[in-house]
């Protein structure tokens, strides 16, 4: 009882010295990195008065930074005093949030101070109130936007879903209203809200698995999506909800000023219904992803890695290893001749320097003598017709994919 007793008053200790910094930190309008400094020092000074317990180990994070964020109790040392959830509080106390406490939010959760899970269940364990402030409403989806896509816990994306559900319906709500003065804010919120919706629930195939796992570890949280769900759903069958026409006009093949608010309505209720229904099942097998590898530009990022260290540091070896190295991680991924090819002239075309140095100097050396025999190993691996490299069909795909990413060219 002692310890339990004590562990709490040490709770309770940390919470008022972060309350107190924070409002030291408003009167004296410090910086988001001067802000970080003092926090981290208030959280370290917490955990060693304390002797012990949650603060001592998230204290630890900050001197052994290779930690796994499974290994430690809290993910991160400011989830330990709960920095999110006291930031929000003071962000949200008026009509509109407060830009300073929300900038040393994005800081901590940056610098690792406050951790991308305790975040997302902070915005989520806000009380519904919340949306009779739809400027606050925009902030709170906007940090999620920013978080949900580094975030790892199942728990969390699923509050953060079963949140977002009821801020759509709370920005439905305000829009059959009608209120002028909020009403672009409004749409901005339903339209975001249920972007970040599909993103989580259709378009990403990780997070939809992660939601999964979160129904099963959340019950009370998949039990609020049913619902909310059922609540939208009998929302948007209500002809009164009017959102701008040109919300939709990209769903139709007229002009937007030829769409009538019945054909908006039907496409409000078609992307609804479909989005209900894939967070209701939350089961990634009957997801279509819409992903695609062949339309991601960055995401293989081991090609450049190998093709600089081959390059640059064994400008002598027989490119066997090479070889075999991408043609290991291509069959990891299902990339076929073409696609692998496209990657490797990216990334040389990436790597290629103006300025006249030695390592450069290898690289051109690399491309216009090297590169043909690592092209022919790799057709002998993938077993490519090697009438291929002289009629290069494959290449020409490769080369016209490279012509047409624009933002490669434009940036070298």
């Amino acid at each position: 009882m002692e310890k339990v007793k004590s562990s709490s008053s040490g709770a309770g200790a940390s919470s008022a010295a972060v309350r107190a910094l924070l409002l030291r930190a408003w009167r004296e309008r410090w910086g988001d990195v001067l802000f970080g400094i003092h926090i981290k020092t208030v959280i370290r000074q917490q955990g060693e008065a304390t002797g012990g317990g949650g603060l001592a180990a998230a204290t630890a994070a900050f001197d052994d930074q290779s930690q796994s964020p499974s290994s430690a109790p809290w993910l991160c040392p400011g989830d330990a005093v709960q920095i999110s959830e006291q930031l929000l509080s003071h962000a949200l106390t008026g009509s509109t949030p407060n830009a300073l406490f929300l900038g040393y939010l994005r800081h901590c959760v940056a610098a690792r101070i406050a951790s991308h899970s305790a975040l997302l269940a902070s915005i989520a364990a806000i009380s519904d109130s919340v949306f009779e402030r739809p400027h606050c409403t925009v902030a709170l989806i906007r940090l999620s936007e920013e978080v949900v896509p580094k975030a790892t816990s199942a728990s969390a994306l699923a509050q953060i879903a079963a949140w977002l559900l009821t801020a759509v319906s709370a920005s439905l709500a305000r829009i059959e209203s009608r209120a002028p003065s909020t009403l672009g804010v409004d749409t901005e919120n339903y339209e975001s809200g249920l972007k970040l919706l599909r993103k989580l629930a259709v378009e990403t195939e990780f997070t939809a698995a992660l939601l999964y796992i979160g129904k099963k570890e959340e019950p009370e949280a998949q039990a609020k999506i049913v619902a909310m769900c059922k609540q939208l759903n009998e929302q948007v069958c209500i002809e009164r909800v009017i959102l701008p026409i040109e919300s939709y006009s990209s769903c139709f093949p007229v002009c937007a000023l030829k769409v009538s608010q019945t054909q908006v309505h039907a496409a409000l209720k078609q992307e609804v219904t479909k989005l209900t229904t894939a967070l209701k099942t939350l089961d990634p097998k009957s997801l279509t992803v819409a992903e695609s590898k062949a339309s991601s530009v960055g995401g293989f990022p081991f090609v450049q890695p190998l093709l600089a260290y081959e390059a640059v540091l064994r400008p002598t070896s027989d490119l066997t290893g090479l070889s075999q190295q991408l043609y290991t991680q291509a069959f990891q991924h299902g990339l076929s001749f073409s696609e692998l090819l496209y990657l490797i002239f990216r990334s040389c075309l990436i790597s290629v320097g103006d300025s006249v140095t030695f390592d450069a100097l290898k690289w051109d050396a690399f491309i216009l003598i090297r590169l043909p025999a690592l092209l022919e190993k790799l057709a002998a691996l993938m077993r490519v017709d090697s009438s291929q490299l002289k009629t290069p069909t494959e290449a020409y795909k490769a080369f016209d994919r490279l012509l047409n990413n624009e933002r490669v060219l434009l940036g070298n």
